[in-house]
């Protein structure tokens, strides 16, 4: 029985063992499984699908428009942030059912004109801000003065990333009123600098602008009454017809002892209101010397040929003729022409010499003739900084600025960005010597203020300046102007 028993004992051992076995393969099992926690079922991520950014005009919001997606089968939530240019914006929490999807907006106003990446979750797309567009009128395209008149503003509000076009009414002030009422009907122009044509000449083509609500800016030379115009930008018209004229009445105390003498003033346009009021600066002086005797001639039609007739006429009749004042460029080549004529344009310092005073520099017979020691005094204008003064203070305006002005505010060279350059010459305008400019309170005969500019008083030495609108337009004439 013994023998037959053995085996028997021998299985049970192998049973219990593999029974023990079992048991702890089952518990460490188990505690494994209890370790790990429960089985993650599906799970839902939401997604950025599209983003959409209408192209806008400065100043004006933009509006950014992203559409999410959740393609899981279960509901999830996640956080999206609109990156703009590397700055967070804005942020929302969305929350989507299985396959769903909705929209969420940002907006920003951006304050320059250009090119923007917008970011939210893995997409990104461009926000692009447009510039204005600016149209620019001139009296008449034909000739220097006007030329860098005209391209002062459009190299600066290019410059500045704005659209701009041109208008030349060519003297005409019918066809200056038909420009701005087809400007007025434009619904892509959003704004006008312009100079004026005479006393009230363009004030209904100006009312036709500001009545379809577009900003008109005057510059270099008043309209008339139009207080529709927030302000005007030109150099104090009476300060240089008094500063011009008061070197001529020093001229004639240094020669005679006294203020007398017999002097011309070419005011060369009596209907143009900013040329009357440098006529008047000169007056101003005059008339405090009785025994200054003036004479004044006037050619509002063919300026140069006008003043020359005119100005040789008294030459020949009066007895003698100590000095001539001139308002204006032009005149002022009439004038040289008719003492060149009469043996007359002597320089400084011969006894024989007329003194001469001028404002408006320019290339040619002004500048020659200044550089020849035979004009006494030349008042040059900051032409090349009129447009670019209200180009800065119009996008402002057109951005929803606050923009206002007190009388007797001083603008200095510092608190504006007007800066640009001249394409093609390196050269950098507008220069310095607008500045300092003053607010003038003109409300009673224009209708609103006028920021009145410092001018430059001409020296041969000055003439060299590189920014000296003249030696701009010697560049641009060889060059072109490119408009």
């Amino acid at each position: 029985m013994a023998e037959k028993g053995k085996p028997i004992r021998l299985m049970d051992i192998a049973l219990v063992i593999l029974l023990v076995v079992s048991i702890i393969i089952s518990a460490l099992s188990y505690q494994a499984i209890i370790g790990l926690g429960p089985i993650s079922g599906p799970t839902g991520v939401l997604e950025v699908s599209s983003i959409t950014i209408p192209p806008v005009k400065l100043g004006r919001s933009s509006i950014i428009t992203a559409i999410i997606t959740n393609p899981s089968d279960v509901e999830a939530t996640r956080e999206f942030s609109c990156i703009f240019n590397g700055t967070v914006i804005g942020s929302k929490n969305v929350t989507l059912g299985p396959k769903a999807s909705t929209t969420i907006n940002f907006s920003t106003t951006v304050s320059e004109v250009g090119t923007y990446r917008v970011s939210i979750g893995a997409m990104s797309a461009d926000l692009v801000v447009r510039g204005y567009t600016f149209a620019l009128m001139a009296k008449d395209m034909g000739c220097d003065w006007w030329l860098a008149y005209i391209g002062a503003g459009k190299w600066y509000l290019e410059s500045k990333g704005h659209n701009v076009v041109i208008g030349n009414p060519e003297y005409n002030e019918a066809k200056a009123n038909s420009i701005l009422k087809t400007w007025a009907a434009n619904p892509d122009i959003d704004a006008a600098i312009i100079s004026g044509m005479g006393v009230e000449a363009i004030v209904g083509g100006i009312r036709s602008m500001t009545n379809a609500g577009k900003l008109v800016i005057i510059t270099n030379c008043e309209a008339g009454y139009v207080p529709e115009v927030p302000f005007s930008i030109m150099f104090d018209s009476f300060w240089g017809g008094k500063t011009a004229a008061q070197k001529i009445v020093d001229e004639l105390k240094e020669r005679y002892g006294e203020p007398k003498g017999t002097v011309i003033l070419s005011i060369c346009d009596p209907a143009n209101p900013d040329l009357n009021e440098r006529a008047e600066g000169y007056r101003s002086v005059f008339r405090q010397y009785p025994n200054i005797e003036v004479h004044e001639i006037s050619a509002p039609i063919d300026r140069v040929a006008g003043a020359k007739t005119q100005c040789t006429t008294l030459l020949r009749t009066l007895s003698k003729v100590d000095a001539i004042g001139s308002v204006e460029y032009e005149g002022t080549m009439g004038c040289l022409a008719a003492l060149e004529g009469e043996g007359k344009l002597l320089p400084i310092g011969d006894p024989n010499h007329v003194i001469l005073t001028c404002i408006d520099g320019g290339p040619g017979p002004v500048n020659d003739a200044l550089a020849a020691g035979e004009i006494d005094l030349v008042i040059d204008q900051p032409v090349m900084a009129y447009n670019a003064l209200a180009g800065y203070y119009a996008i402002k305006i057109l951005k929803g600025e606050d923009v206002k002005f007190t009388v007797g505010q001083v603008i200095s060279a510092e608190d504006v960005d007007i800066k640009y350059t001249v394409p093609g010459t390196g050269i950098t305008e507008p220069g310095t010597t607008w500045a300092p400019a003053t607010v003038i309170n003109a409300t009673e005969k224009y209708g609103h203020v006028k920021i009145g500019t410092s001018a430059l008083l001409l020296t041969k030495e000055s003439l060299a300046d590189p920014a000296l609108w003249s030696n701009v337009a010697a560049i641009k004439d060889v060059t072109g102007w490119g408009f």
